[in-house]
C-alpha cells in the first residue's frame, strides 16, 4: 500500500480521534494543545496524500512544509506537560513558539540558502546541513524536557509509582525511531515517518488520559449503570455507591476490610473470584464466574483420568507385543541356526564317535567345523539387526577361515572389488566358500569375489585336478546359485559360481 493510501486511511483515523479527543477533554487550556497535535496531524496527513501528484518546486515546498507539524507537534505537546505541571511559565511558552516559527522559516527558505538540506538532484538526492541537526535538536529537547515533567508528576503520585515509566516510553520510542530514520538504518525510509509519530503521540495522550494526568469527562456513568457487567463501586466506609444490572454478593470479609481500610486485592468464594481496586474516592469490586471453568476442570479430570487408564493399558500392550516378538524372533533365529548348524553338528557328533585314540588331524576337523558354527551363529543374528557387510570385512571373515584350514595343507588368498551386500548373502558365500574347500588337502588356490548390483559371482583357481567340487555345492541346495560351472584340467581345476543377490532380506 502506497504512503498516500495509508495517509488517507489515517487522515480518517486521526479525525474522528481528534472529535472524540474535544468531548472528552474540558480543561480549555489543554483541549487547545491537544488540538493543536491533532490539527498538526490532520495537515500532516493532507501533504502526504497531495505531495504524490506534484512535481518541481511545488513538491520540494509540500516537503518543506512537513517541518510544521514535525515542529509543532513537540512545541504543543511540551506545553502540555508543563501546564500539567502547574508552571507558569507564559513566557517560556511564548519562546517555543517563537524559535520553533523561526525553524519552519529556516527549511521554508531552503531554496535560497541550502542551510537546512543541500539539493543534489530535485528532492530525492540531498544532503543533512546544519539546519537540519539544529531542529532535530530542537525536537528531542522538547520531548525530554516534557518526559522530565511527566516523570516529576508520575512520582508524586503513589499509588502510581509501578506504571510511571508508562507516559513516556511512547517518546522514548519515537526519539529512537526518528534517530534510525535519519541515519538511515536498514529499511526504515521505507516506513510511513508521518504516521507511526502520529500514532505514537496519540498512544501518548491516551496513557495521559488513562493515568488521569489530563482532566477528562468520559460520560461513562449512565452506561456504566445499565450494563451487565459484574463490576460494583463501594465507597471507602463501606457503602455501595453504584452497581449495574448484575447483582454481586460481596463478601462479609471484604465489607469489613474495606472499612478497616485493609482491603485485600482478592476474596475467593465458591466458583467465584472478588477483586478490589481502590480508585478515587472508594473501591471498585468487579466479580469474576469461575463455575464454568471449574466444571471444565471437572471433565478434564475425570478425561485426563481416563486417559491415563487408557495410556496403561497401551503400555501394556505395547510391553506384551514386544515381548511376544522378541520370541518370535528368537524361535526364528533357533530354528534356522539349528538349520545351519545342525548338520555340522552331526559330523562332529561322528567324528568323536569313531576317534578312539587321539587324532590331530580329526580334532582340527572338529575345530574348524566349531569355528563353522560359531561364525554363522553370529551371521545368523547378524541378519535379523538387518546388518549390512562389506568388502573388507567379509575378507576377514574369509582369511580367518584360511588360516584355521592351514593344517591341511591348504593355501588359498581371496581377492575381492569394492562393495556391500546384506548378512543374508554374506551367509551363501561362507557356505558355497567352507563346503568348497572344507575337506581338501594339500592344495593351494585363490578365490575371486566380484559383486555387482544383480550378482555375486565366486572364482575359484585350484593349483591340482581336484573333483566333484560342483556336486558338493549342490548339496546345499541354495535357490539364489543360478550357475555353477567347473573346469579340469591336468595340473588345475576352475570352479565358478553364480549367485543372485537378495537385496534388503
Amino acid at each position: 500500500m502506497s504512503h498516500a493510501c495509508q495517509s488517507s486511511i489515517f487522515l480518517v483515523i486521526f479525525t474522528l480521534w481528534i472529535a472524540l479527543l474535544y468531548i472528552r477533554i474540558f480543561d480549555k487550556t489543554l483541549k487547545k494543545y491537544t488540538l493543536g497535535i491533532g490539527i498538526c496531524l490532520i495537515f500532516w496527513m493532507i501533504l502526504k496524500i497531495i505531495r504524490p501528484f506534484t512535481e518541481g518546486n511545488v513538491s520540494t515546498f509540500m516537503w518543506y512544509l512537513y517541518y510544521i507539524p514535525m515542529i509543532f507537534i513537540p512545541v504543543f505537546y511540551y506545553n502540555a506537560s508543563a501546564y500539567l505541571r502547574k508552571y507558569k511559565q507564559s513566557n517560556i511558552n511564548k519562546i517555543t513558539i517563537v524559535v520553533s516559527f523561526l525553524l519552519v522559516l529556516l527549511v521554508a527558505t531552503n531554496n535560497l540558502h541550502q542551510s537546512v538540506f543541500k539539493i543534489i538532484d530535485g528532492d530525492s538526492i540531498y544532503t543533512h546541513e546544519w539546519g537540519y541537526y539544529l531542529i532535530c535538536i530542537w525536537i528531542f529537547l522538547l520531548l525530554i524536557m516534557a518526559v522530565k515533567i511527566l516523570v516529576q508528576i508520575n512520582s508524586k503520585q503513589k499509588e502510581k509509582n509501578k506504571i510511571i515509566i508508562m507516559p513516556f516510553i511512547p517518546i522514548i520510542l519515537g526519539l529512537v525511531y526518528t534517530i534510525i530514520y535519519i541515519l538511515d538504518i536498514g529499511n526504515i525510509r521505507h516506513t510511513n515517518l508521518a504516521i507511526i509519530i502520529g500514532i505514537l503521540f496519540c498512544i501518548g495522550l491516551e496513557i495521559l488520559f488513562r493515568l488521569s494526568l489530563i482532566p477528562n469527562n468520559f460520560r461513562y456513568k449512565k452506561i456504566f449503570l445499565n450494563s451487565n457487567l459484574p463490576i460494583e463501586i463501594v465507597s471507602k466506609n463501606g457503602v455501595k455507591e453504584f452497581n449495574t444490572n448484575h447483582y454481586i454478593k460481596i463478601c462479609d470479609n471484604a465489607y469489613k476490610d474495606i472499612r478497616n481500610n485493609k482491603a485485600k486485592e482478592k476474596y475467593k468464594l465458591k466458583n467465584k473470584i472478588q477483586t478490589i481496586k481502590q480508585i478515587y474516592g472508594g473501591y471498585a469490586i468487579e466479580e469474576e464466574d469461575l463455575s464454568k471453568i471449574n466444571k471444565l476442570k471437572e471433565n478434564i479430570q475425570a478425561k485426563k483420568g481416563e486417559l491415563l487408564k487408557q495410556e496403561k493399558v497401551l503400555k501394556f500392550q505395547k510391553k506384551l507385543t514386544s515381548e511376544l516378538y522378541e520370541v518370535r524372533v528368537k524361535n526364528e533365529i533357533t530354528e534356522l541356526l539349528d538349520e545351519k548348524i545342525d548338520e555340522k553338528r552331526k559330523q562332529i557328533n561322528k567324528i568323536l564317535d569313531k576317534m578312539e585314540e587321539k587324532d590331530i588331524e580329526k580334532i582340527c576337523k572338529i575345530k574348524i567345523l566349531s569355528s563353522y558354527c560359531k561364525r554363522m551363529s553370529s551371521l545368523v543374528i547378524s541378519n535379523y539387526n538387518q546388518e549390512k557387510y562389506n568388502n573388507k570385512r567379509i575378507e576377514t571373515i574369509i582369511n580367518e577361515l584360511f588360516s584355521e584350514i592351514e593344517i591341511f595343507k591348504l593355501s588359498g588368498v581371496v581377492q575381492t572389488n569394492m562393495f556391500v551386500i546384506t548378512s543374508n548373502d554374506t551367509i551363501t558365500i561362507y557356505d558355497i566358500i567352507f563346503e568348497t574347500i572344507i575337506d581338501l588337502k594339500d592344495v593351494n588356490f585363490v578365490l575371486n569375489i566380484k559383486v555387482d548390483s544383480k550378482f555375486i559371482i565366486l572364482k575359484f583357481l585350484f593349483d591340482k585336478k581336484l573333483k566333484n567340487l560342483k556336486q558338493k555345492i549342490e548339496k546345499l541346495k541354495i535357490e539364489e546359485i543360478t550357475t555353477i560351472e567347473e573346469k579340469n584340467d591336468e595340473d588345475a581345476t576352475k570352479l565358478e559360481v553364480v549367485i543372485l543377490r537378495r537385496e534388503g532380506l
